[in-house]
């Protein structure tokens, strides 16, 4: 981006004085607008840098949210596991064998996931219909252990 110098620049390989008409790259260019060292020559290439870095830092701050997001949900799943083991803990003290009553989750929902990866390396479709046939199969293989 092109600017005006409004003072006196240099540094080791370049010298400005005021007046002087530079190319700097949009970021450098923004951080000596905002100093006071320099104006935009162009107001609308201003205009425009100023709305691409608002963009720039949009996105950023979108994909900083999405990773919270993705590593609460990860805090999430391994907080479900603990709990579902704390299940079948007190499962076993209260002599629940009866596999209507519970289930291995955690197996389920593990190998589930892992079909899920599965399928997505294979460029299968993998929407609710599907996922509802494979959990009914998983669930029938735990009711029924020994059966493949």
């Amino acid at each position: 981006m092109k600017v005006i110098l409004l003072t006196s620049l240099c540094g080791s390989t370049v010298s400005y004085h005021k007046g002087d008409k530079a190319t700097f790259d949009d970021s450098e260019a923004i951080r000596l607008i905002e100093a006071g060292i320099a104006k935009p020559a162009v107001k609308k290439d201003y205009a425009l840098v100023l709305e691409k870095l608002a963009e720039k830092e949009k996105q950023e701050s979108d994909k900083q949210q999405q990773m919270e997001a993705i590593l609460y949900a990860d805090e999430l799943k391994a907080e479900k596991i603990k709990l579902l083991s704390r299940v079948d803990e007190i499962n076993v003290v209260l002599e629940i064998n009866d596999l209507n009553e519970r289930y291995n989750i955690v197996e389920i929902d593990e190998e589930l996931e892992a079909l899920k990866v599965e399928a997505k390396a294979l460029e299968i479709e993998f929407n609710e219909d599907v996922e509802k046939e494979i959990l009914i199969e998983l669930i029938e293989k735990v009711k029924e252990p020994g059966k493949e």
